[in-house]
């Protein structure tokens, strides 16, 4: 999508392959990026916002989503300027990476209209009551059954305070017991013991490929005993909300000199389906921070200690809180490279977990930006395609194919997107990823990716759809034709088309039209990472540039 000429006219010209799609060492892929820059150095201190948080001194809106990996920002920064900026104010919808106007999973409400008073308070000067509301608004989710495809996530928005009040903070401290449970009560470090975890790279795929984002049921991954520990609580007598983020303190070791830990916080049912609330990982080797790492002294314990990503949830009456702890999340983050042994030290007081719950307000109040309903742009001649803003409709729908030995996992996933924007343009998106994981070679890994992005302009809801005779105008190619011939290089499951899609079939003859498409290909050995990106533009059908770029880079860490 970076690779993109620059809407709305989408120029071609030699500024656009300079600045956005031939690449250089001063315009590198970002997966090439993060490669080669894993450690916290000069790249992050020049580049992240993190340390220039004294600097910002304007009103600032932050959007974030509970199912969005990117969630967390909106805390952090939030934190780090609320005491330099006049005003910061951040909401939060149980959607993935979007807007709120058009969100998924909803509810959505109109975010467009909630941005114009902001903009009406701080650009234009007009006094709305901007600067008396409250500064956190936060979705509040009730506890919802395993679903990666849930379109509505129950709960509500509320107005809330950050850092929670300490008369509404219950956060509890829980420890792993060497029976699966946890307690409330510390043990006595001279009864600890090691409980091992057998490392397998090829595993823990129900946690999706997007941390946070809506998962399967995780009773799969976490009955694979050997390789993951799991600890729970008793039932819960009384319904009780958590929103925040979960603290961790666990102490480990490991036969290798590399190690990730994944750290799941768990919803039990009483029916048995096991729902994902939150997740995190933590690298061995980052133990002493993020900016100095070191490689981990195999068999010598050591503590790693950090939060799992923002969430909420409601934890009903009857359900039980799960804790599961293994070592790799396929699709989430690289595997380490060598075959072990992990140990967790349980029924030891350094060995915790801290579970944000809070006492529900006695009133709480729903925003009322929150209850607008979104009113999309209609189109001025009445035509037929109406959103919200953006007009989106799956050309398929997103799937999922694994091809499983004893040892090895082939994961591949893809999914169509048709998008109308503001009905001025028709943008289809394509994507398709393998990624393959060996438990004997972990140090094998691979990942491929194909993306596609068509652009065709001037598309409007007047524009004539074609009347095509079969047999006839064979050398036209039409707009339906083209992503029919598409979906068939992206789709990985015969089930995933759904029907034909809602978009006037045109003769792209008479339209301008761009087709982007990106292909990575990442492989990892021992010591490297083995990275090549290539790039191909067409414009009306015709080839205009290609572009790519190759290269090994050093494991570091990773």
């Amino acid at each position: 999508e970076n690779g993109l000429p620059q809407p709305p006219n989408y120029p071609i010209d030699e500024r656009y392959f300079s600045d956005r799609f031939d690449f250089s060492e001063g315009n590198l892929p970002w997966s090439l990026k993060f490669l080669k820059f894993p450690i916290d150095n000069y790249f992050y201190t020049n580049n992240s916002v993190m340390f220039k948080y004294p600097s910002i001194r304007i009103p600032v809106y932050l959007i974030g989503g509970l199912h969005d990996m990117y969630c967390d920002y909106t805390f952090r920064i939030y934190d780090g300027i609320r005491e330099h900026s006049p005003k910061v104010k951040i909401a939060i919808g149980p959607w993935q990476h979007s807007w709120p106007e058009e969100g998924e999973p909803g509810p959505i409400y109109d975010g467009k209209g909630d941005a114009s008073r902001w903009f009406d308070q701080f650009l234009r000067g007009r006094d709305n009551g901007f600067l008396n509301e409250p500064d956190v608004t936060v979705f509040v989710q009730d506890a919802f059954k395993p679903n990666a495809s849930i379109e509505t996530v129950p709960g509500y928005f509320r107005y809330e305070q950050w850092p929670i009040p300490s008369n509404r903070d219950r956060s509890r401290i829980l420890f792993p017991t060497a029976n699966h449970s946890l307690s409330p009560h510390p043990s006595n470090t001279t009864t600890s013991q090691w409980k091992d975890i057998q490392y397998r790279a090829a595993t823990g795929s129900q946690t999706g490929w997007w941390w946070n984002e809506p998962a399967e049921d995780q009773r799969p991954l976490d009955a694979l005993t050997d390789t993951v520990l799991s600890f729970e609580t008793e039932t819960f007598t009384t319904s009780v909300e958590m929103l925040g983020f979960v603290e961790v303190s666990l102490i480990v070791k490991t036969t290798a000199k590399s190690a990730h830990w994944i750290v799941r916080l768990e919803d039990v049912w009483p029916s048995g389906e096991v729902s994902l609330v939150v997740g995190g990982a933590f690298n061995g080797c980052f133990r002493k921070g993020t900016d100095n790492p070191e490689w981990i002294v195999p068999n010598e314990e050591f503590l790693i200690n950090g939060t799992l990503r923002f969430g909420t949830w409601t934890f009903r009456e009857g359900h039980r809180l799960r804790v599961s702890v293994n070592n790799a999340a396929m699709a989430l983050g690289w595997p380490t490279p060598y075959q072990m042994v992990t140990s967790l030290l349980v029924d030891d007081s350094r060995t915790w977990v801290k579970i944000p719950f809070v006492q529900r307000p006695v009133r709480p109040i729903v925003p009322p930006f929150t209850k607008v309903p979104y009113d999309p742009p209609v189109p001025l001649d009445g035509g037929a395609i109406q959103a919200r803003g953006f007009y989106y409709n799956h050309t398929f729908d997103a799937a999922t194919v694994f091809d499983r030995t004893p040892s090895r996992t082939t994961l591949r996933w893809s999914e169509g997107l048709f998008q109308n924007a503001f009905n001025t343009r028709a943008l289809v998106a394509f994507n398709k990823m393998t990624f393959y994981r060996d438990d004997e070679h972990p140090e094998s890994s691979s990942w491929e990716a194909h993306g596609l992005y068509l652009i065709v302009l001037d598309i409007t809801p007047t524009t004539p759809s074609a009347q095509v005779v079969p047999g006839t105008n064979t050398t036209t190619l039409y707009l339906k034709d083209l992503i029919e011939q598409i979906e068939r290089n992206f789709t990985v499951s015969s089930d995933q088309i759904i029907g034909p899609i809602d978009v006037p079939n045109v003769d792209l003859s008479n339209h301008r039209w761009i087709l982007l498409q990106s292909f990575i290909q990442l492989n990892s050995t021992e010591n490297s990472f083995d990275i090549s990106v290539n790039r191909t533009l067409q414009e009306n059908g015709a080839e205009v540039r290609k572009t790519g770029i190759s290269q090994s880079v050093e494991r570091m860490f990773h």
